[in-house]
């Protein structure tokens, strides 16, 4: 089985939700040896798994949830596809968030 990383990188003035903070990464003055940034953002910027923790305090959080439960088989679709949501995707093209916006 292929794996392949789906993970967004994350950077300056990237795409984020509506209503998430900005993402700043700033360089760190006075680190003469090492490059260091500070880096600003919400917890749901870029590629992330919200775990079921996330909006019950009870309930497991992602340390607990194992790393095969991320593997899963996918479908490459273009945007114009009616595509079930309950599936995993993998777009051809760059899509923006108003895709997953809900009416």
């Amino acid at each position: 089985m292929k794996i392949i990383d789906l993970s967004k990188t994350i950077e300056s003035n990237m795409e984020i939700y509506p209503g998430d903070p900005d993402i700043r990464i700033e360089p760190v003055d006075g680190m003469d040896e090492f490059f260091v940034s500070k880096i600003t953002m919400g917890s749901h910027t870029g590629t992330h798994v919200d775990a079921f923790s996330h909006i019950d305090k009870m309930a497991q959080p992602i340390s607990d949830i194992p790393l095969d439960r991320f593997i899963a088989k996918v479908f490459l679709v273009d945007k114009s596809s009616d595509f079930p949501m309950e599936y995993g995707l993998l777009f051809k093209d760059k899509i923006g968030l108003e895709l997953f916006e809900k009416g």
